[in-house]
């Protein structure tokens, strides 16, 4: 099974319908027939029956599902008690002591009914049928209260915005308590100082359609991570909206996620850019794939502190995709592109934590020259002195501001051309940034290039690749 359809089963809604009576499958034929239907390897009922029966659970509110919809064929549900019980395994619901698990659950949920705690039954009912006690809990919840319980569910979704009622989705925009409105207003106002604000959201394979979605961002960097999710090559779009019909801002996921009814969104448009396999292809028609891999082969990773870490080796590779897709951009010639590769190389091996570090650069360029790597960019990737220069100069100042870096620049005795050295580290230095995507911290209004805003994507998608 694919990463995809794993995660996209594990947040799949399981819905009333969804549940098949264990009951249904009484003979062989009946077997089979469920079996076509479901895709699931299930057992005749008289088969469950007895190992209901030797764990103390009910058959009566034994189901199986489908394989599209749960990696458990088999389910206990009694609203709103649920339990995966796999394939009917004996052991399996006797270990676990699902029967105890059960009476537990029905104690719990039973004095939360009593006491009207409707949003607190929401969050301890089971993931996969979150969205069913919503919809069978929603009428019942007061007034003030419905926006939160619909929030205790919306806020934990991957997929499944569809499986709520419509009804109910209309009804909860309309319900948001006067505290939260004005929490939202003042956060958009720190965001913008207009009546407008732009607003962004990826379109992948498994996105709600726009018309029905009301989920957007106002970071670019985010939605283009949701439309690269799972592999995908989406869309990232664009849209406006008046900060007054925004229902609410949340940022509890680190998404500056906005909350819009799709009738208030307008001017919608797909934001440029670069398809990832059809780069990947180009940047291997200039042999540069090979260029990568010899020189990743060729590298002592001891030189790491620690290879697995945030800013380890798989961000030096990913930076230097990136670096190799900006530099055919900006049409590098060999010898500045060679330069921006080997600094992607070694640009963190000083590195000795994740945290902010203003010094990191200076010692990576340390541990360079300790092993005498900077005599082998000499000789073995024919760079000259000048060359080697602005490479230290790139690598030792890389997390300094662009002013920091332009005045480094300035001093270089051997570099002549400043504008073409300050241009080389400008893509860098967006290189390196744009991998900052997969931290879900990377604010796309600080990226310096054109170029690189078109690359959100493709920077995003390097996580498949890398």
């Amino acid at each position: 099974m694919s990463p995809h359809n794993y995660y996209k089963i594990r947040g799949s809604a399981l819905l009333e319908e969804d549940f098949y009576p264990s009951s249904l499958v009484t003979d062989t034929e009946t077997l089979q027939k469920y079996k076509e239907i479901t895709g699931s390897k299930l057992k005749i009922h008289s088969e469950v029956q007895e190992i209901a029966n030797k764990t103390g659970i009910s058959t009566e509110h034994i189901y199986f599902t489908t394989n599209q919809k749960s990696r458990s064929p088999y389910v206990y549900y009694d609203f709103p008690v649920f339990f995966e019980l796999s394939d009917m395994n004996e052991d399996h619901i006797t270990f676990a002591d699902i029967s105890k698990s059960i009476e537990n659950q029905s104690a719990m949920f039973n004095e939360l009914f009593n006491k009207g705690e409707y949003i607190h039954l929401l969050r301890c009912v089971h993931e996969r049928i979150r969205i069913l006690a919503l919809n069978k809990l929603y009428g019942s919840i007061f007034d003030e209260e419905r926006y939160l319980a619909f929030l205790e569910v919306y806020m934990y979704l991957d997929y499944g915005l569809l499986d709520i009622k419509e009804w109910i989705i209309e009804d909860a925009l309309s319900k948001v308590p006067e505290f939260m409105k004005y929490e939202t207003k003042l956060k958009l106002n720190a965001i913008s100082t207009t009546d407008e604000i732009a607003i962004y959201r990826g379109i992948g394979s498994e996105s709600t359609p726009l018309d029905k979605a009301i989920s957007w961002t106002v970071e670019p960097a985010i939605a283009a991570k949701f439309a690269a999710k799972f592999g995908d090559i989406g869309q990232l779009v664009k849209a406006t909206v008046k900060k007054d019909h925004i229902i609410d801002y949340i940022n509890h996921r680190n998404e500056h996620e906005i909350l819009i009814h799709p009738k208030h969104v307008y001017r919608t448009e797909v934001v440029e850019q670069i398809n990832p396999d059809d780069e990947l292809e180009l940047i291997n028609s200039h042999s540069l794939l090979f260029d990568y891999t010899e020189l990743f082969d060729s590298m002592d990773l001891r030189l790491y502190h620690d290879i697995h870490s945030v800013h380890g080796l798989k961000h030096s590779q990913r930076v230097m995709f990136n670096v190799m897709s900006l530099g055919l951009a900006y049409e590098l010639d060999e010898t500045e592109l060679k330069i921006l590769k080997l600094v992607a190389m070694y640009h963190d091996i000083g590195r000795i934590n994740d945290e902010k570090d203003d010094v990191h650069g200076f010692k990576s360029w340390e541990k360079i020259t300790g092993m005498q790597l900077d005599s082998e960019f000499e000789l073995e990737h024919e760079l000259f002195k000048e060359d080697i220069a602005l490479l230290r100069s790139i690598i030792s100042y890389h997390m300094f501001s662009d002013k920091d870096m332009h005045e480094i620049i300035d001093r270089l005795k051997t570099y002549h051309d400043k504008n073409r050295a300050k241009q080389l580290a400008a893509i860098f230095m967006d290189a390196d940034a744009l991998d900052r995507i997969h931290l879900g911290d990377l604010d796309s209004s600080y990226l310096r290039l054109t170029e690189s805003h078109k690359r959100l994507v493709y920077a995003a998608h390097l996580k498949h690749i890398v």
